[in-house]
């Protein structure tokens, strides 16, 4: 592993999409979207759908283009759901 200064965390941090999910892992845990699945009990389209209309912040993305989640993207997402009330499902038509 890469040893980093606090510039470099800060570069990291705001700048995670250049970043290889390697180097992402020196701050903390990262999820992918099927991580986020299973925590929030919705499918990739719907989480797709919520970033897309922009009721979730937009996901980072590593080295081969899949959305990727720190700890704290995940903290926001729930707070988010729960705040807005996401976990009430629509009826199916």
């Amino acid at each position: 592993m890469t040893s980093f200064s606090l510039n470099a965390i800060f570069y990291q941090s705001t700048h995670r999409d250049s970043l290889g999910e390697e180097d992402l892992m020196v701050i903390g845990k990262i999820f992918r979207i099927r991580d986020l699945m299973v925590r929030v009990n919705r499918n990739k389209r719907t989480i797709v759908h919520w970033e897309r209309a922009g009721k979730i912040p937009i996901a980072s993305r590593n080295k081969i283009n899949e959305r990727i989640y720190d700890e704290k993207d995940i903290r926001v997402i729930l707070e988010l759901m729960e705040k807005d009330n996401f976990y009430e499902r629509r009826p199916k038509r």
